[in-house]
């Protein structure tokens, strides 16, 4: 970061969730969110750049509960972060009411039985996976620019429902000023 630290109060918005830039954000504890998640506060009536998330991309998983069961401990940490980043909750008990899914590698346990038995779905890792590709993929088909883009400080024309056409209009009108701002700040 050049000798500048991010400012932890401010809200950035990056549609690049990866990549050294977001990761000196993210260790710096700064509020990251993502495009989809204004859309989708903007949508709902919620403020559009709201200080509540810490690092957040969507809300696509906002009412999903998931319980890990026999995932490998090199598999853990990218399965909270894509959970997290989109919104959903872990529930650390196997019988949990509010429980929505079971993520497991093995069939054969406690955890996916009771899951069968209660109609929860039991999915694999390649389930999260899936859903955060397709969730990142979407915001570039939405947004009408790819999820990759390389020169995020050229404005870009967006394709979007007319609830948040305001919100959309006013951050497109500020990423050159955000930009410079950002690059000020983060060298």
């Amino acid at each position: 970061m050049q000798g500048h630290k991010p400012d932890t109060g401010a809200v950035y918005v990056t549609a690049l969730f990866e990549g050294s830039f977001f990761e000196k954000l993210e260790a710096g504890g700064c509020h990251v969110i993502g495009p989809a998640l204004i859309h989708s506060n903007v949508a709902a009536g919620k403020p559009a750049l709201d200080t509540t998330y810490v690092v957040q991309f969507s809300s696509a998983m906002e009412e999903v509960a998931v319980h890990f069961d026999a995932v490998r401990e090199d598999q853990m940490g990218q399965q909270l972060s894509w959970l997290q980043r989109m919104g959903g909750k872990v529930e650390a008990d196997a019988a949990a009411p509010g429980q929505t899914h079971v993520v497991a590698e093995r069939a054969n346990t406690a955890a996916v039985r009771a899951a069968y038995a209660n109609n929860v779905p039991v999915l694999t890792t390649s389930w999260l996976e899936a859903c955060w590709n397709k969730n990142y993929d979407t915001l570039g088909e939405a947004l009408n620019f790819p999820a990759s883009v390389s020169n995020a400080h050229e404005p870009k024309h967006v394709l979007l429902c007319r609830v948040c056409a305001a919100a959309i209009l006013w951050l497109a009108g500020c990423v050159r000023v955000c930009a410079r701002v950002l690059k000020r700040h983060l060298g």
